[in-house]
């Protein structure tokens, strides 16, 4: 499964899932549960109706480090899209801010753990 991601100064990004290969039993995987690592990345845009001060306080202060704390998160960066200007705004569909996160075990994504910190606005 492809994903094309397009962000800042024009450039487009492709990020591509690896999946088990079909010609490799499941068990080989079960029996053997090394992490493996992969990165996170999400798209945000915040409301008009919400400060840029507010938002990033959040983010900053509350967002970003409860998911540092996790054992399996080991690293975030946020980044801002160079390309919004008047003629071409910030929207869901064009989003101003991405955020990458070094993950050291997949798997731990779908744990209680992390789900918990996602918020209703969060789940897809």
């Amino acid at each position: 499964m492809r994903n094309h991601f397009k962000f800042s100064m024009r450039n487009t990004f492709i990020i591509t899932n690896i999946r088990i290969p079909s010609t490799v039993p499941t068990t080989y995987y079960q029996l053997n549960m090394a992490p493996i690592p992969g990165l996170l990345y999400v798209t945000m845009q915040p409301q008009e109706s919400l400060p840029d001060s507010q938002w990033h306080d959040w983010y900053n202060n509350e967002h970003g480090p409860l998911r540092l704390r996790l054992p399996f998160i080991t690293n975030g960066f946020r980044y801002r899209a160079t390309d919004i200007s008047s003629s071409n705004p910030a929207s869901p569909s064009h989003p101003e801010w991405m955020a990458l996160y070094d993950v050291t075990d997949m798997a731990a994504m779908n744990t209680e753990t992390y789900l918990r910190l996602r918020g209703p606005e969060e789940i897809i």
